[in-house]
């Protein structure tokens, strides 16, 4: 990292106070002050293409970080050398193998309740903010038009800020807390 960065992390995380909400207060927050809507399989075509790609990236990325062993084999690859393409081939077949059978991991195995939400900011850009309950896994990421990608990253941390961090996660130095403080800091 470098030091303005470190910096501006320290100051943050000085000022940082308790001031949690649950995901469903973030729902209703983002639905009040952006009037985002719920994207799910029974939007249009390419929301639902959208939904449903985020949704097997969010359940092979909560599968492999909880219940590995549902996959069914080692999550461990061996590094590539990179000097060599095959190495290299050879590694991203085997990510690519291991998210095909956490996809395939049966829904009842285990369950997500995934929500995914899309807004417009006018005159600036779009941005989706992913919700997994189960997990308490919250995940953003938005486009902008050219010159308004701080505009959107103040949404950003508008959003993040709102959802804020439990005594407990600042004094644990959680992942919630953590989350918090890099979406400030950047």
């Amino acid at each position: 990292m470098n030091e303005k960065y470190k910096k501006k992390r320290t100051g943050i995380e000085k000022k940082l106070s308790a001031a949690p909400h649950t995901m469903d207060e973030v729902e209703a927050y983002i639905k009040e002050k952006y009037h985002a809507e719920e994207i799910n399989a029974e939007s249009d075509d390419t929301l639902r293409i959208r939904f449903s790609e985020r949704r097997e990236e969010c359940k092979a990325a909560m599968i492999q970080r909880f219940k590995p062993e549902l996959i069914g084999r080692s999550l461990e690859i061996a590094p590539p050398d990179i000097n060599d393409e095959e190495s290299i081939r050879r590694v991203l077949d085997e990510a690519d193998e291991i998210q095909r059978l956490a996809i395939a991991v049966p829904d009842e195995e285990f369950p997500l309740d995934y929500h995914l939400y899309y807004f417009m900011v006018p005159g600036k850009g779009e941005y989706y903010l992913e919700i997994e309950k189960n997990h308490s896994y919250l995940s953003s990421s938005y486009s902008s038009q050219k010159g308004k990608m701080k505009a959107m990253g103040k949404v950003d941390k508008d959003i993040f800020l709102f959802y804020g961090v439990s005594r407990q996660d600042i004094e644990e130095k959680s992942e919630r807390y953590s989350m918090l403080v890099t979406v400030l800091a950047t």
